[in-house]
């Protein structure tokens, strides 16, 4: 009986090991057969033929889609594009993307299809393979590294300028030297040589705004019809809204209708808001307060400072920023929600930088702490992002708190919609000048003279020549971002 039951065993034993290896046969033969077109591709490889390298890998690839031999790939692919970038960047790259798209957790394949990428500059198929894969749930700390640092890249326009005015309704108004403005489309930073001024103000509703050319002084709407003429210099001027624009004559604003005539009985204010369904806000003897388009004051309210936004309006979906007693206070719908020391400008983000004991953080339009006080210096957001000063320059925070932009800039702006800010910052400049010339826009590093002694007919004598200088000036640039915020 014992013989009986060790023999059936045996059966079953070799029928279990007979099934197995017919199982497994097969599997042999595929793996013998994807390690023969490795080992060809090695040797190809070894050659330095690699594109011949490649067809062996994609052969037994053909056979399994193994994560393995999709590095293998992809490292031939790079030993290509190291040999020859320009005729094999675009195999490499669709390569990488497969790759990357097949295996998403793979760090080393994002990685590579994010470099490739940042190569051409391309940041925004970089942020979308880096948010592809990690929505996908790829935790690797690298690749989250990588895609906070594609996030928040940007791009440094080439154009340099001596001063600008800020963004408006699309425009910049920039200028490269004294008398010579022009307007700087924010969209795709085109302006018009031919329409140069030496007055511009910033655009207001329907493109109407304040210009000065060689033929005079004239409020113009967006095709450069002149709708009014303004006969005296102005020394600045706010944006055009509501019918009325405020301009600067002898250090006091007055209000004025688009034909250019001044309105309020020729009412002066130290500084004059931009109107609003109705109202703006106007400073007269240190003291501000909100008047309607009668020119009179809506209340009796009276404040010492009023924050405005940067278009010159007071209020946005009823949050306004008012000092007095000492402190800023954040109303909304009338109702206060808190006070502070200092506070920055009211942006569409609805966080605004305040002051609290001598530091900066940021409050939401509630007024509850965002972002604690820890900064020297702080703007508000702006389309994502908010400039901190380090004491000694300035870079920009996300909503999050965290450093975005490292610290670089002499001084910053405010990002726009179209993801530009303009930063100031130091750059250099070499020229040869006359000998007599002063240097007053910029600090000279470096300067060789060269002089020479002439006589003049009354016996003295005069110093004439040139000099080379390196003169270190204060610049204006914009920046772009690559990628939404």
């Amino acid at each position: 009986m014992k013989n009986s039951t060790l023999i059936t065993v045996m059966l079953i034993v070799l029928m279990a090991l007979g099934w197995t290896s017919a199982l497994l046969a097969p599997r042999n033969k595929e793996q013998e057969e994807i390690n023969s077109h490795i080992i060809q591709a090695e040797d190809y490889i070894d050659r330095q033929l690699y594109q011949k390298a490649i067809e062996e890998y994609d052969a037994a690839l053909a056979v399994r889609n193994d994560e393995h031999i999709w590095g293998l790939k992809l490292d031939a692919y790079k030993s290509l594009y190291e040999w020859n970038d320009i005729d094999f960047y675009k195999g490499y790259l669709q390569a990488a993307t497969t790759g990357a798209k097949l295996f998403p957790l793979n760090v080393d394949f994002q990685i590579r299809l994010a470099d490739l990428y940042i190569k051409k500059e391309d940041y925004t198929s970089a942020f979308k393979s880096l948010s592809d894969a990690v929505a996908a749930g790829n935790k690797d700390e690298h690749v989250a590294k990588y895609l906070f640092d594609v996030t928040y890249a940007f791009k440094v326009q080439k154009a340099l300028y001596n001063d600008y005015r800020s963004y408006c309704n699309e425009f910049y108004t920039v200028s490269r030297k004294k008398d010579n403005i022009y307007y700087l489309k924010a969209s795709d930073y085109t302006y018009d040589y031919n329409k140069l001024y030496s007055f511009a103000g910033p655009i207001g509703e329907d493109g109407i705004r304040l210009i000065k050319n060689e033929l005079g002084t004239y409020i113009i709407d967006a095709k450069n019809v002149i709708q009014g003429i303004i006969k005296f210099e102005p020394e600045d001027c706010g944006v055009y809204a509501d019918g009325l624009i405020p301009i600067k004559q002898d250090g006091k604003y007055s209000y004025y209708d688009i034909l250019g005539d001044i309105q309020f009985d020729g009412a002066t204010f130290d500084y004059a808001g931009t109107f609003t369904n109705g109202t703006a806000a106007v400073c007269v003897d240190k003291k501000w307060k909100i008047i309607n388009k009668d020119g009179n004051p809506i209340d009796d309210k009276v404040f010492d400072d009023i924050v405005l936004f940067s278009d010159g309006t007071y209020t946005r979906k009823d949050v306004k920023l008012f000092k007095y007693d000492g402190k800023y206070h954040l109303t909304v719908k009338g109702e206060d929600r808190g006070s502070f020391d200092g506070a920055d400008i009211l942006t569409d983000d609805g966080l605004i930088a305040v002051c609290v004991n001598g530091k900066w953080g940021y409050v939401d339009f509630e007024g509850e702490m965002k972002i604690e006080p820890q900064f020297m210096l702080a703007r508000s957001f702006s389309n994502g992002l908010a400039a901190v000063f380090n004491g000694e320059s300035w870079g920009f925070i996300n909503k999050d708190g965290q450093l975005a932009i490292a610290y670089q800039f002499l001084d910053v702006d405010y990002f726009d919609k179209n993801r530009n800010c303009m930063v100031a910052l130091y750059v250099e400049e070499e020229k040869t000048v006359d000998i007599n010339e002063e240097i007053t826009d910029g600090e000279v590093l470096k300067e060789t003279r060269h002089e020479y002694a002439q006589a003049k007919d009354d016996g003295t004598t005069e110093i004439t020549g040139t000099k080379r200088v390196v003169v270190k000036y204060k610049r204006y640039q914009l920046i772009t971002l690559y990628n939404e915020i």
